[in-house]
């Protein structure tokens, strides 16, 4: 796997469909796989150190974006002390119409080849 982008380099839209491919709760670590598109493989999405998230089962597309100030509620619905959530990124996910998210510590998108 070939490291592509981190949440530096946000907001990012990948025109490709993307679903869940695991969540291991042990490790807190959420995965989407994007479709490869020739001539280019496919994508892997890993959310690190997850504290909460809202996704849908399949985007048609991905849109990241880090959330602004008003992010009503998902710290309080995380349960993250407000001492530590300068340790973690609210990430807003999208594919145009519907609008989730993830709160996590970091994110690595890696190409499948």
């Amino acid at each position: 796997m070939t490291f592509l982008a981190g949440t530096d380099q946000l907001p990012l839209r990948i025109e490709r469909p993307f679903s869940p491919w695991s969540y291991a709760a042990s490790h807190r670590t959420l995965v989407l796989r994007g479709a490869p598109q020739e001539p280019d493989a496919g994508l892997e999405i890993e959310f690190i150190n997850v504290a909460a998230m809202k996704i849908r089962r399949g985007y048609s597309e991905l849109h990241i974006t880090r959330a602004g100030e008003d992010r009503p509620g998902i710290e309080e619905f995380a349960d993250v002390p407000e001492e530590h959530r300068d340790a973690y990124h609210v990430l807003l996910l999208s594919d145009g119409d519907h609008q989730g998210f993830v709160m996590c510590s970091r994110m690595r998108i890696s190409s499948l080849t």
